[in-house]
């Protein structure tokens, strides 16, 4: 995933400097920032009525200061010492596997990467959407958020624990749907008590 921030300093950066930066962890990120108090650090995802692909936050290296990053946060006096940029909750659309990057969900800035000599960096047959599978990997989506790939298995299924494959064939999967069964779980189980609406006495 590629994060994006800017920085504006009245003598560091006069001109408001755009940033991007490579965070490969589904979960969070940290980067280092001038420490500078006045400095002014902004989010282009933080759009009003827009969920964010990522939080941005100021944090320093006790954790006693966290300030969310909106479009222009001033780094204070008091959060300068230390601070430093953290990007939370950042899904992983891209990965690295058998030999190209394959996306999840990926948005058209990331897939519109191309490689030094020109070409897609993630070509369209590379582009998965939920509950796609990988390898050993699951393209997720939950509660209405991409959380892109993920290498988690479901374990709360309740009920038979056989799941039907493709090819029509059951596996007993033993309570435990690991990422590359996940689609097949998805399409076997019913989730929803009375899923059918029907008559119930």
């Amino acid at each position: 995933m590629l994060v994006n921030y800017t920085l504006e300093h009245k003598t560091l950066y006069p001109q408001k400097t755009s940033f991007e930066k490579s965070c490969t962890s589904p979960n969070h990120c940290i980067f280092s920032i001038p420490q500078i108090p006045g400095l002014i650090i902004g989010n282009p995802n933080a759009v009003p009525e827009k969920k964010p692909l990522y939080n941005l936050v100021i944090v320093s290296p006790s954790g006693t200061i966290r300030e969310e990053v909106g479009s222009k946060t001033v780094l204070l006096n008091e959060s300068a010492p230390g601070a430093m940029l953290k990007a939370e909750s950042v899904p992983m659309q891209i990965m690295y596997w058998d030999g190209k990057f394959v996306a999840c969900n990926a948005n058209d800035f990331v897939l519109g990467k191309e490689d030094i000599e020109g070409n897609a960096l993630v070509p369209e047959d590379s582009q998965y959407g939920s509950c796609d599978i990988v390898g050993q990997s699951f393209c997720d989506h939950k509660d209405g958020e991409n959380v892109g790939w993920s290498d988690e298995s479901l374990s709360t299924y309740p009920g038979s624990t056989e799941i039907t494959l493709e090819d029509g064939s059951t596996k007993d999967v033993g309570g435990v749907v690991t990422p590359n069964y996940r689609s097949y779980a998805k399409k076997t189980y019913n989730l929803i008590p009375n899923g059918g609406f029907e008559k119930v006495r």
